[in-house]
């Protein structure tokens, strides 16, 4: 303990007694308040008493001092908000978005010392690997330590991308924590943490992550604003997501319509030249739309399918106008296998179907992408 005055009156601790006075409440509120976890004693002495220091009960009777939940105290995380929804509707980047959405949560809530968005790199070999998209005051080794050990060690924020519920840990002294996250919360100084889904269509997008120096108590208003937030931020990654597809699938639409049209020209012997024009036809879409393999079955002239499932996809196709979509695991790496289908003559339809590794978070548009490539597939062949 330190020996000047002030010194000491900060490290002063107090029983559940004193330390009620010292709040304005009964001893029996405290001690529910110590249930919820709304407060968390420093001590407890061998016989069972509780012991708050000096620190504590001021930063717990300041929480209170904000009021109860929808009093104007509380318009800070509405205001919030709706800031961040004016930015999404304005058309703001989402990378903007999250640089705002960082700065916000620190001001909104008060103990929170860092925050970091984090997104889904990507990866189809490696489907927790994050990409830090925006964070205010974590130490760089934080992001290093969970890219190279999330892998072998568990990580709180592995549950969440799994999962898709919060997770939080509102004191990581003494509450059990994961191999992996106890590590990171030792290096970086972490004694509280409070982790929330970007929620997508099925799985998390990636993660808003809040921390705290101290411990921290976090109540269902702060989990609901820090969900409020993530929500807000899937939807600015959905609506840019879906931004980008439609304008690229303009792109590929109108060159694979261009390659249709120059495929018309191919002279020689019909089936030759139909062959032609729907393997170059094939490779164009491969090429542009990043799959692995593409079939067309029921054209006349036909682009086989190499992969069994593919095929069957394009078959089921053909039933009807509904678009077919599956997801598969071979050797520990997903494929995703889309198909769609066209009328060619009367009740007769061709089907089209492509084969994808990874997940595809936006089948609709590579639905409306291979109708595409089935009109340009007639239109090279002389079907239209």
């Amino acid at each position: 303990m330190p020996a000047d005055g002030h010194g000491a009156a900060r490290e002063r601790w107090m029983g559940a007694q004193e330390a009620a006075s010292f709040l304005g409440v009964h001893r029996s509120t405290l001690h529910a308040a110590v249930r919820q976890r709304l407060i968390v004693p420093d001590s407890q002495t061998p016989g069972g008493h509780l012991r708050f220091s000096l620190a504590t009960l001021e930063a717990f009777r300041a929480r209170l001092a904000r009021g109860p939940a929808g009093s104007g105290s509380h318009s800070m995380p509405e205001r919030t908000l709706a800031r961040l929804a004016h930015l999404l509707v304005s058309g703001a980047e989402s990378e903007q978005i999250c640089q705002a959405a960082v700065a916000e949560v620190r001001a909104a809530l008060p103990g929170v010392d860092m925050c970091a968005v984090m997104t889904r790199a990507g990866d189809p070999r490696d489907r927790l690997r994050l990409r830090v998209v925006a964070q205010d005051n974590y130490p760089a080794t934080a992001f290093a330590d969970y890219a190279r050990l999330h892998s072998t060690f568990r990580f709180a924020t592995i549950d969440v991308l799994r999962d898709g519920v919060a997770a939080v840990c509102e004191d990581t002294a003494r509450e059990p924590l994961h191999t992996g996250t106890a590590r990171l919360c030792r290096r970086s100084g972490v004694g509280a943490y409070a982790i929330v889904p970007l929620r997508g269509h099925e799985e998390a997008r990636g993660v808003l992550v809040s921390s705290c120096y101290a411990p921290r108590s976090f109540d269902e208003r702060d989990l609901a604003f820090l969900q409020g937030v993530g929500d807000l931020l899937a939807t600015a990654f959905s609506a840019e997501e879906r931004q980008a597809r439609l304008a690229a699938n303009l792109a590929t639409g109108s060159v694979l319509i261009r390659a249709a049209l120059s495929s018309r020209q191919d002279t020689g012997r019909a089936e030759a030249a139909a062959h032609h024009k729907a393997a170059r036809l094939g490779a164009a879409f491969l090429h542009l739309s990043g799959a692995i393999e593409v079939c067309a079955l029921g054209f006349g002239s036909d682009l086989s399918a190499r992969h069994p499932r593919l095929g069957e996809l394009a078959c089921r196709a053909c039933a009807g106008d509904e678009p077919v979509h599956e997801a598969w695991s071979e050797g520990g790496t997903l494929h995703t296998g889309i198909a769609a289908s066209v009328p060619i003559h009367g009740p007769l339809r061709g089907g089209v179907a492509a084969l994808w590794h990874g997940e595809r978070p936006l089948p609709e548009a590579d639905h409306a992408l291979l109708v595409t490539f089935a009109g340009a597939y007639l239109l090279a062949l002389g079907l239209n």
